[in-house]
């Protein structure tokens, strides 16, 4: 398990946490997190009303929803403009619709993320790291 799909995880719950809250849960709670598949609504929503209610344990304010701009889908038959666009500035040949579904969720997921930054920083190291980079 990667941050990746931990924040792939509570981007699904539509919350966002600070590392200092992720912190301050126990850490089997924190494992649980870790564990618990978030790929049914139900499932997402009981990993949420967890949250909710450590959260409220710890007297944290209320968790702030990630923007709707933010959620992550996982459209696996269309590549995301951003990413698009991402590839364009990065230099690298866009990207085919059958590249982008061969990718594994968390791999989509982490290049919409990424390609909503402002920086490239980490973009070419995970074009690269996911096979996609052209090979002369």
């Amino acid at each position: 398990m990667t941050s990746s799909s931990l924040r792939l995880k509570l981007d699904r719950c539509k919350l966002k946490l600070a590392l200092e809250q992720w912190r301050a849960l126990p850490r089997p709670v924190r494992e649980t997190l870790f564990e618990a598949p978030a790929d049914t609504p139900r499932r997402i929503a009981r990993m949420a009303q967890l949250l909710h209610r450590r959260g409220e344990r710890l007297g944290w304010p209320a968790l702030p929803r990630v923007p709707v701009d933010d959620l992550v889908d996982d459209p696996r038959d269309a590549i995301p403009e951003s990413v698009a666009t991402c590839c364009a500035r990065g230099g690298q040949p866009p990207l085919s619709v059958g590249s982008w579904a061969r990718l594994t969720p968390l791999q989509r997921y982490a290049l919409m993320k990424l390609s909503r930054h402002r920086s490239t920083r980490n973009w070419q190291a995970a074009f690269s790291e996911f096979g996609l980079l052209a090979r002369p």
